[in-house]
């Protein structure tokens, strides 16, 4: 942070942002039921796919919670949710946001929405799509207040000196009310993690950094590639290849020639794997009071190994169809190929841990 970037000029235009970030949704069998080969002695039929669309933009659909608006506090929520047949979106779940106090509104609000079906050939089907609700506040400066600034700077201090206990403390005196100061709050715990803390806990700080945009809306440019850069590599190195393969979308255009060389091998790597016979296996963690972990699937074929604590249910958001089933321990799955682009979201108890085994 520097104080050109905190007294930056007061650009607000909008209560609300909406933005549609990508479609996502599946049609799955067990990994060994055998394709009928009636089907497989078929000729290939090409279906056009049409994702959702957004049709209702108006801000009325999401109110500002009242309580935040008094007090000028900001937030985002990202979501994900199916468009069902006609239109109406369903089954929301909150992916992250910056304050759950803005998580019932946006839950709400999204309800109300209006989009176009997504369609195979002429059918309309469910679809999973992803939204972003910005609640922001005209005439809020876009920077940190003082004693933000302040606070940040004794809380670095603390994590430079090594002495975790003061950092831990000054931490928690950090209290933010625009989007600026909690994108430079995420750094923050990111530095304190990166000293104290595992892969897991920076990788979460690091994306809440980010806050799912794809430009440096509150971040400097650099700050925003180092970041990205520094996401795509943990994510490398806990075999998280699908949100790789997203992270490296957004960071490819901001490189150097020498840079994306440099990066390059190890993308088209991952960008083989999800077509080989090869399979690798991702840590995850229903953390901390949540009752539900979400990732992105590069691969087809999945299960998922238990180590401590309950998953009791597995959700499917594809781009060309929804499922959800019971957990079953002894099952591996395999979705189809015709389903696209998968997130999975699991169901089950806090502080469960487990694999995500893709093959």
């Amino acid at each position: 942070m520097n104080n050109r970037y905190w007294n930056r000029p007061t650009r607000l235009s909008a209560a609300f942002a909406i933005i549609l970030l990508s479609s996502l949704t599946s049609n799955l069998r067990a990994a060994d039921e055998p394709a009928s080969s009636a089907a497989a002695a078929q000729p290939i039929d090409v279906e056009i796919f049409h994702a959702p669309r957004l049709l209702d933009r108006s801000d009325k659909a999401f109110r500002y919670p009242e309580g935040e608006r008094q007090d000028g506090y900001e937030g985002w929520v990202h979501l994900n949710f199916m468009v069902d047949p006609q239109g109406k979106a369903v089954e929301p779940m909150v992916v992250e946001s910056s304050n759950p106090v803005f998580d019932r509104e946006a839950l709400r609000g999204v309800q109300s929405l209006q989009f176009e079906p997504a369609k195979r050939g002429t059918t309309a089907i469910y679809a999973s799509q992803d939204l972003k609700v910005i609640f922001s506040l005209r005439g809020l400066e876009k920077g940190a207040r003082p004693d933000f600034v302040d606070q940040y700077k004794r809380t670095v201090k603390a994590i430079d000196a090594n002495d975790r206990d003061a950092a831990a403390a000054s931490l928690a005196k950090m209290k933010v009310t625009n989007l600026y100061e909690d994108a430079y709050l995420s750094l923050c715990r990111y530095d304190y993690h990166l000293k104290w803390g595992t892969d897991a806990e920076q990788l979460k700080d690091l994306r809440h950094a980010l806050a799912f945009e794809k430009e440096p809306n509150y971040l400097t440019r650099a700050q925003f590639i180092a970041v990205l850069t520094a996401t795509l590599r943990l994510e490398l190195k806990r075999q998280d290849f699908g949100p790789a393969l997203d992270t490296w979308t957004r960071l490819e255009p901001m490189l150097s020639k020498k840079d994306t060389d440099i990066w390059k091998p190890f993308i088209d790597e991952v960008a083989a794997l999800r077509t080989s016979d090869a399979a690798f296996s991702t840590p995850g963690e229903i953390a901390g009071a949540a009752t539900s972990w979400n990732g992105v699937l590069l691969k087809r074929r999945f299960r998922i190994q238990v180590a401590s604590g309950r998953v009791s249910e597995i959700k499917l958001r594809c781009e060309r169809n929804y499922l959800f089933f019971p957990y079953d321990p002894q099952l591996e799955y395999k979705v189809e190929a015709r389903s696209g682009r998968c997130s999975i979201e699991l169901v089950g108890d806090p502080g469960t841990k487990f694999d995500l085994v893709q093959s």
